[in-house]
């Protein structure tokens, strides 16, 4: 008897028997574009994230570990991220989304047509830009209509609060940048103050999304449909950080300090009394 065994973990089994001892696990194609990290407690290491894409590209350039790498906060089910990655084959893609059924189809989507340059990461993405990110590894950070949370005493829900905006800066590469669409006008305001008082970053007042971010969100296409305002905004590093010496850039340790680690602890304590796993597998 030959054939496959379709499983509910979306991995095969290829037998030739009904012996169990000759089952041989394989996993669907599709998976290799969601990443496991192999600890979640560690910064991404960005060559074994898109290996070996990222090394067989970073031969032909003479200034190994430059290639671009933008990170998509709340990717839905990957629409945005899918169409950027086709038009820019040499952008490096990670697409971040807490639900494992979304992470899942942005997965199948990078599969189906072939981009490579696209992975899927099933995490939180406050967590993501605290913790995973490495210093200064980043070139963009794209956070298209995040949750409003409207609600007064929702509103310490909301992602994008004046700590996260300092850690994206951290994460930032000196040409960086951070791109922001939203149809709530409250939450844009506040957006807008908080950039203001953050000392990492500054408002790009003449960037044109048109020409950054020309790819539209399903909420986007919807949202213009029905008449609604956007609100687009974007920052950037405000300079990079440099040494009293020679002046170069100074490069920040991918490992955490003591300090680090103790928020790092804190913070998973607090998401998993909200129910939320930050360590989350492929077939949770």
């Amino acid at each position: 008897m030959a054939g496959h065994l379709f499983l509910s973990s979306s991995s095969t089994i290829d037998y030739e028997n009904d012996n169990e001892d000759d089952w041989i696990m394989k996993p669907t194609p599709w998976e290799s574009f969601l990443y496991q990290p192999p600890s979640w407690m560690e910064p991404l290491d960005w060559q074994k994230v898109f290996h070996p894409i990222l090394s067989q590209l970073e031969t032909q350039n003479s200034e190994p570990g430059t290639f671009p790498i933008h990170v998509d906060l709340g990717a839905g089910d990957g629409g945005f991220v899918t169409a950027r990655a086709q038009s820019h084959p040499d952008i490096r893609f990670i697409a971040v989304e807490r639900l494992l059924g979304r992470a899942r189809k942005i997965a199948k989507k990078a599969c189906r047509n072939q981009l490579d340059n696209v992975r899927a990461l099933r995490i939180e993405a406050s967590y993501v830009v605290e913790f995973l990110i490495p210093p200064h590894s980043i070139q963009a950070i794209t956070i298209l209509f995040p949750d409003p949370w409207p609600k007064r005493r929702h509103q310490d829900r909301r992602l994008i609060q004046s700590h996260f905006l300092v850690q994206c800066a951290r994460c930032l590469r000196p040409d960086g940048w951070i791109a922001i669409k939203t149809d709530d006008a409250a939450y844009f305001e506040q957006i807008v103050e908080m950039l203001a008082a953050c000392q990492g970053l500054e408002h790009w007042k003449d960037a044109d999304p048109e020409q950054l971010i020309p790819e539209l969100t399903d909420f986007e296409r919807d949202f213009l449909k029905a008449g609604r305002s956007i609100h687009f905004l974007t920052a950037r590093p405000i300079s990079a950080r440099r040494d009293a010496s020679g002046g170069k850039w100074i490069e920040q340790s991918s490992s955490f300090s003591e300090e680090e680690k103790k928020q790092l602890r804190q913070f998973q304590s607090q998401q998993k009394s909200k129910g939320v796993s930050m360590a989350p597998g492929v077939n949770e």
